[in-house]
Order: C-alpha cells, then structure tokens, then sequence
C-alpha cells in the first residue's frame, strides 16, 4: 500500500514483479492478538480499547478498523498507538495495550507466549489474498530497459514460484537472515509467494483503503503496474 501512496503523492514507481501475498482467509500470518485472560473475544470488543500498530495511516490501521467494523463494531471507537513489532508483545503483558497487530514471526512468538488471536487480519480482502510486497522502479527506467525489466520480473517470478513450490526449502534459510527459534520457523504460517500478480486483489485493496481515507482519491491500480505482455 506505500506504493499506492507513493503513486497518488505523484512520485514515479511502477510494479514490476509480486513479492508476497497472504495465502488466503484464515491465515494467521497476520492476527489481532489479545492476554490469554482478556474479555476481548472478538475485533468488535476492540471499541474504546487501546491497540497497538506497527505505523499509523496505513494498510495495518485499515485492517484494524476494517476487523472492528467487519464484526459489528465501530471503527472509529479505538485508540490506535505505534509500537515496533519486536515491542509489541512486551507492550501487551504489560498492559500498554489491550491488543496488538502482529505479522509473522511475530504472530507465533506471541502465541508461543500465550497471546490468544481474536481475529485474522488478512482476511479484509474477499479472497484473504491481500497483496502485501512487490518488486519497483521508476516509471522512466521501466520506458527506457524493457528488456531488463522484462528478464528482471522472469527471474524473479522463478525465484518466486520456486518458493511457492518448496516451502520446507523457504523456511530451511530463514535462519540466513533471522534468528528465531526452530519452533517458530517450523510453525509460522508462509505467505504466498509464486509469479502471478493478482491484480484485481490490488484493486480491491485500493478501493478499500480508499474508503477508510487512507488513500486520496479512487485508484486504477493498473496505472503503476507493468504487466506482461497480453496480460488485462
């Protein structure tokens, strides 16, 4: 969603290849996580609670109010407060916060600690397959090399499909570039990864953020997207 925001403040970036999606609803790559003894047993219990995002006036804050809202609640009636991931958790048992928004990792170590999940994040998309990265450049660069950007997006699209295919492979060099437990890496849930660009998933992500203000005015996503060649 920076990207979107990027695009309508005017700035020049283009999509160029998928970077990860959520896999779908129900996934708890992403989740509302509450004390294991709290009252709060659903995102409508949020109303007039104190939760904790990892940035303000962005995709995580739309989830938060689209959550509340979803289930009957008022979107407007929470205090939402910006933490880091890595203190959420701490925020939480120390009763910062009521509820905090966690992705992966996060979402497992906090209820490896005994968080509980009232609510699945992702699932603010119909299909829960929110586009969450993607690969950019410059609208110019992307005119003037073609080519480049055309075997750029291919070998990233193989990389990508690889890590779809082979998901034990995925989480067997997560320990390269992170340093967690194996119980976490062994139960955290996966993102969708894979070549296609989804984009009327983006779409719909547009139109929502749009809705909660987050975004100006309406957005055809297809504006800051190269797509291959005969693709709609």
């Amino acid at each position: 969603m920076s990207l979107m925001i990027a695009h309508e403040q005017g700035l020049d970036v283009r999509v160029v290849a998928h970077g990860s999606s959520s896999p779908g609803r129900g996934s708890e790559q992403g989740a509302l996580l509450v004390l294991p003894d709290s009252d709060i047993q659903s995102a409508a219990d949020l109303e007039g609670r104190t939760v904790a995002v990892n940035s303000l006036e962005s995709l995580t804050e739309v989830m938060v109010r689209d959550a509340i809202a979803t289930e009957g609640g008022d979107p407007d009636a929470v205090e939402l407060v910006e933490l880091s991931l890595g203190d959420m958790q701490a925020a939480l048992e120390n009763g910062d916060v009521d509820a905090i928004t966690t992705f992966e990792p996060f979402t497992t170590i906090g209820e490896q600690d005994g968080a509980r999940s009232v609510y699945q994040i992702f699932d603010l998309t119909e299909s829960g397959r929110t586009f969450i990265a993607g690969y950019f450049t410059s609208g110019a660069f992307a005119e003037e090399n073609p080519d480049l950007v055309e075997a750029f997006t291919a070998a990233i699209g193989e990389s990508l499909d690889f890590a779809e295919e082979n998901p034990d492979e995925v989480r067997a060099i997560v320990p390269t570039y992170l340093d967690l437990d194996q119980s976490i890496i062994d139960e955290m849930a996966m993102p969708l990864f894979g070549s296609e660009m989804d984009i009327d998933g983006a779409q719909e992500l547009a139109d929502i953020v749009t809705d909660y203000g987050v975004l100006e005015q309406p957005m055809d996503v297809r504006e800051f997207f190269v797509l291959p060649e005969g693709a709609e």
